[in-house]
């Protein structure tokens, strides 16, 4: 399907937001589902090129965001080059990597940098459906400005009462202003901070993040079963 560029901002250094309304009919797709975005010849070689990106944004809201780091490629250059009312190609939904129906069980959510991108449609969808079982994001990044939406995510652990953010920089700055936590999401951070073994446990990432933290999971007694893992790759 076609979507048209609708919006383009940054939400942490190095990381920005990617709004599209879809042409001609809505995309149904579930919270924590994947797309793939075709951008015409970024590299020059005379070849379309097509990525995958989890979706941002809720199901229930009309347009497509996408959240990615800029990390130089041919294909993060022409994205964020695109002008507002670009054309591309967007295909899809993928993936199993969705927001569990046990609405009765708690479920955390751990993040290394910008894998927060599908908790994000995953959070926004338990706050809409008014789900009263405890929700935990647990947010790791090098340093402030490079954690995304954290002053949304913030608002939200201020406004949802059953909603708890744990952030964590693991090489903060001394200029940085930082009320949350500092150190790396190890087995020794998830037992200090996480009491409910028996919630849904989904890591998102890198894959050396999300490695460390299935590790750790299941070295302070959380069941194989209870954890689902997404890795994000850098291109």
């Amino acid at each position: 399907m076609r979507a048209t560029l609708v919006d383009h901002k940054e939400v942490a250094e190095r990381t920005s937001a990617f709004t599209f309304e879809v042409q001609g009919s809505r995309l149904e797709f579930s919270a924590g589902q994947t797309c793939d975005l075709t951008l015409a010849d970024p590299s020059g070689t005379g070849q379309d090129e097509i990525h995958t990106f989890s979706i941002a944004s809720p199901p229930f809201e009309p347009l497509l965001t996408f959240a990615t780091r800029l990390t130089g490629s041919a294909f993060k250059r022409a994205l964020t080059a695109l002008p507002l009312g670009s054309a591309i190609e967007i295909e899809g939904p993928f993936g199993s990597f969705t927001l569990h129906d046990e609405v009765e069980r708690p479920t955390i959510f751990l993040a290394g940098g910008v894998g927060v991108t599908p908790f994000r449609s995953m959070l926004l969808t338990a706050f809409s459906q008014k789900r009263l079982a405890p929700l935990t994001l647990v947010c790791s990044n090098r340093n402030a400005r490079g954690t995304p939406f954290l002053r949304e995510i913030e608002q939200w652990a201020s406004d949802v009462p059953n909603f708890r953010l744990v952030a964590t920089l693991t090489a903060p700055e001394s200029s940085e202003a930082w009320t949350h936590e500092v150190g790396r999401v190890d087995a020794g951070f998830l037992k200090l901070h996480l009491t409910d073994r028996e919630a849904i446990h989904y890591i998102s990432g890198p894959s050396s993040f999300v490695a460390a933290a299935q590790a750790a999971l299941g070295s302070i007694g959380v069941a194989a079963r209870d954890i689902r893992t997404e890795v994000f790759t850098g291109y």
